[in-house]
């Protein structure tokens, strides 16, 4: 298999060289110009001032002198990546700065506590009641452990480097991976850089979960791929296959998703490649050893994984078929978790020229790797992808799958990445008579693409920090419900069953090393908070499961996953007092009452 392609036409080089850095240093400037920008908002936005002008103007800090320099074809392939990686670990910076005292999603609390778990204990595959399944996939923590014990580091802070590494390594991978591939560094340059308007790049692809180190793992186990196919002889291949095969281990001890979509990706590639040149020297080998470290893995460490995700698909499947046939409304685009429009109309005429603008940017590339005639297999594999996520865009309006579409898009983008920038490259080669003039458009249509993925990722109002600490006169002071899971592991020990609301759940697992117990299913902690009575079944509920505290809080921030890991902003919208009264009854003991959040000994109600 030979994945060398006919390469675009390039410009001849200028006689004029550039000096080594070239405009490194500005780039540089630039990006620190955007940090420093954005932490500056991001301390207005804790004291409730809006400060949505100076975030975008960080954006714009951060893109666009990056694509304006990577148009340009004398740059050297240095510089290009170097630029790349600057862009990708500044964007970093802007989550880290948004939260930089304390890991504030939601998947980041269970992920968290496995890294605790690991570091008290020594040891892997413990339990997790907020997500059962990620202590089966420890690679994360794993890693993050051992930078906690090589540099003495606590485990927020082990986890900010670890997820930065995973960053690093994104960014290295893509422009590799698409050099190697386009036969152009410019189109990798602008590649990589164009992979930043994912949605979930800025925020979620870079919390501390697990698939914001298999991502980028699986991306390296890419470009592997092609350097293994283009060595012919036998013997220098080895190397090539143990290498693939370390990645490939590392992707599936690290995510179930991940490792899945890796096995499916190489076997749609040996399939295309047959189609086009036979089945001699597709990567059959490479697929087999991952597809076979993939089932081993859920059959000796990940059983559990199938009733994990199985529901997720059969609900995201179910409501698109319900939303077809009218019987399920739809999902409003730019919406909050509570479905109400929070997207300044501004930013929703941004983000559907963005959209527009990559489709176009699709259309381009396709068209040019059509006229190519390249019949490499990955290159058609990846064309293919970026057809598939133009295609899952609708599916956003449904409920039930958009977050499953949404999180697709990370893998599908890159695709999309590689196929819009060779597109782009043709236009600049069209263009180069007024090659200032079109590299200025580029770079702003870049930075409108990427804005837009940044609206259809994150909502307007929660973009910014949020206040997470308080200053008082000799310290600082921590939301209600980080003050009572500390109080309670501290004064009633670690492992009690708590039933709690979502995000008190996360703090009650985390900062006082508790059970937590959370959500409508298996079991239906939600229904039984916010009733008003309590009845026999509830108490069954609690004995059947050992439960021995209930954090009742009125606040209902408290169920938010997005905002209950803050204080309020303003006068704290409260569920009824009787949610809370209704365990003032003979069984039951108020341990610790601060207010508006209560915790509660149920044991006696057993």
């Amino acid at each position: 298999m030979t994945l060398t392609v006919a390469k675009p036409a390039q410009p001849a080089r200028s006689t004029e060289q550039s000096s080594v850095l070239g405009w490194l240093p500005w780039i540089f400037l630039a990006v620190a110009a955007g940090v420093m920008v954005v932490s500056w908002a991001d301390a207005l936005s804790r004291t409730g001032h809006r400060a949505s002008v100076l975030f975008w103007l960080a954006m714009a800090l951060l893109i666009f002198p990056a694509a304006f320099r990577l148009c340009s074809a004398r740059v050297r392939p240095g510089e290009r990546l170097a630029t790349v990686v600057l862009v990708g670990l500044g964007l970093y910076a802007v989550k880290v700065l948004r939260d930089p005292f304390a890991f504030t999603y939601g998947d980041e609390f269970p992920h968290l506590y496995n890294l605790q778990t690991i570091l008290s204990s020594g040891r892997l595959f413990g339990t997790n009641s907020i997500l059962p399944i990620t202590p089966r996939y420890p690679g994360l923590e794993t890693l993050a452990a051992l930078i906690a014990r090589a540099g003495g580091l606590s485990p927020f802070a082990a986890g900010v480097i670890t997820v930065g590494a995973g960053r690093l390594l994104m960014m290295l991978g893509l422009y590799l991976l698409y050099a190697r591939l386009g036969g152009s560094e410019r189109a990798a340059g602008l590649g990589a850089l164009l992979y930043a308007a994912t949605p979930n790049f800025l925020f979620w692809s870079v919390q501390f979960a697990y698939e914001s180190l298999a991502l980028p793992l699986a991306t390296v186990a890419l470009f592997v791929t092609i350097r293994w196919a283009q060595e012919r002889d036998v013997g220098l291949r080895r190397p090539w296959e143990l290498c693939f095969g370390l990645v490939a281990v590392a992707v599936v001890v690290t995510h179930h998703v991940s490792s899945y979509v890796l096995v499916a990706f190489l076997l749609a590639l040996c399939v295309i490649h047959w189609r086009l040149h036979g089945r001699a020297g597709a990567p059959w080998l490479l697929a087999a050893g991952a597809g076979v470290a993939t089932i081993l893995w859920l059959a000796l460490a990940g059983g559990g994984t199938v009733g994990y995700l199985s529901p997720v698909l059969t609900s995201a499947l179910k409501q698109v078929i319900q939303t077809l046939a009218r019987e399920t409304p739809a999902r409003g685009l730019f919406a909050n978790q509570g479905g109400s429009v929070v997207t300044p109309p501004a930013e929703i005429v941004i983000a559907l020229s963005g959209i527009m603008l990559l489709g176009l940017g699709v259309l381009v590339g396709v068209r040019l790797v059509w006229q190519q005639r390249w019949r490499n297999p990955l290159m058609v594999l990846l064309v293919f992808c970026a057809f598939i996520y133009l295609g899952t865009l609708p599916l956003r309006f449904v409920p039930a799958a958009w977050e499953t579409v949404s999180r697709a898009g990370d893998f599908l983008f890159i695709g999309v990445g590689l196929t819009v920038a060779l597109g782009v490259v043709w236009m600049l080669e069209r263009g180069k008579r007024r090659s200032l003039r079109v590299r200025l458009l580029i770079a702003t249509a870049v930075t409108i693409v990427f804005a837009s993925g940044v609206i259809a990722g994150w909502p307007a109002n929660e973009r910014l920090a949020q206040p997470r600490l308080i200053a008082v006169t000799g310290g600082t002071l921590d939301p209600p419900a980080v003050v009572a899971a500390q109080w309670s592991g501290r004064t009633l020990g670690p492992n009690q069953r708590v039933f709690a609301q979502d995000a008190d759940a996360r703090f009650f697992l985390t900062s006082g090393l508790q059970t937590s117990l959370t959500g409508n299913f298996a079991p239906d902690v939600d229904d039984l908070l916010d009733a008003r009575k309590l009845t026999p079944a509830m108490r069954a509920l609690l004995r059947s499961s050992r439960t021995t505290l209930v954090v009742s809080d009125r606040r209902e921030i408290s169920g938010d996953n997005l905002f209950g890991f803050y204080f309020d902003s303003g006068p704290p919208a409260l569920a009824p007092a009787a949610t809370a009264s209704k365990f003032d009854v003979p069984g039951a003991n108020r341990l610790y009452d601060g207010g508006d959040l209560i915790i509660y000994g149920v044991r006696g109600l057993w």
